[in-house]
């Protein structure tokens, strides 16, 4: 009994001919594999979570900017009042002591009292003006730089608020010094809290930013 297969090339099968080259099997290709969006592992910066990071690093923007620009007004306006803040408590003590014909003042003496508190006043203010433009300059610099620029804005805005407490505990009196701890605690606390979540989604930004940059091939 013959079997109809056999090893035998056909009557008119090439591999007859002289020379003849068996072609070498084409390699099947294979499948590109591409990156997906859901792909474990894979870490996505256009994903939902870092874009609510994103936008954590905004808020803290414009936190900075708000905290720069009102520590920058307030204080030139503050430079601007010195003399006249001067003045007025002069002129208390004045009254305190009976009136203008119970007291006798030095007026050279007293311009130079009035310039050295004007000139203290400038420089402690022209301090806070500094720290307005540091806050500027750390809202410009968020997003290269997100986790150095959002601790040392959260420091800076702490030292800042401890700094003026102590000054006007300082050279105020008690009504000053609470005018100045309570005064506009909610938006201080408000910041503060801001600053804090802000620092949180930077660390995690950074750290997927990172994982990105090293995930991408080299061109």
């Amino acid at each position: 009994m013959s079997s109809s297969f056999s090893n035998d090339p056909a009557p008119n099968d090439p591999r007859h001919e002289d020379g003849y080259t068996p072609t070498p099997p084409t390699p099947k290709s294979q499948p590109k594999i591409e990156r997906g969006e859901d792909e474990p592992g894979v870490p996505k910066l256009g994903s939902l979570a870092q874009k609510a990071r994103g936008n954590r690093l905004k808020q803290a923007r414009v936190i900075f900017l708000f905290v720069g620009v009102a520590t920058i007004l307030i204080n030139i306006l503050d430079i601007s009042q010195i003399r006249s803040q001067f003045q007025q408590a002069v002129d208390k003590q004045i009254q305190q002591q009976g009136g203008p014909g119970m007291v006798m003042i030095d007026p050279p003496l007293l311009q130079k009292e009035e310039d050295n508190a004007f000139l203290i006043g400038s420089l402690i203010d022209g301090l806070f003006i500094l720290s307005g433009f540091i806050f500027l300059l750390l809202g410009v610099l968020v997003y290269r730089f997100p986790v150095p620029a959002t601790v040392i804005g959260l420091v800076l805005y702490i030292v800042a608020f401890v700094a003026g407490l102590t000054i006007t505990i300082a050279f105020g009196e008690g009504e000053t010094i609470a005018r100045y701890a309570t005064g506009g605690a909610i938006v201080r606390i408000a910041i503060v809290i801001g600053l804090i979540s802000s620092i949180k989604s930077a660390l995690v930004y950074e750290s997927e930013r990172r994982a990105e940059a090293e995930f991408e091939p080299a061109t």
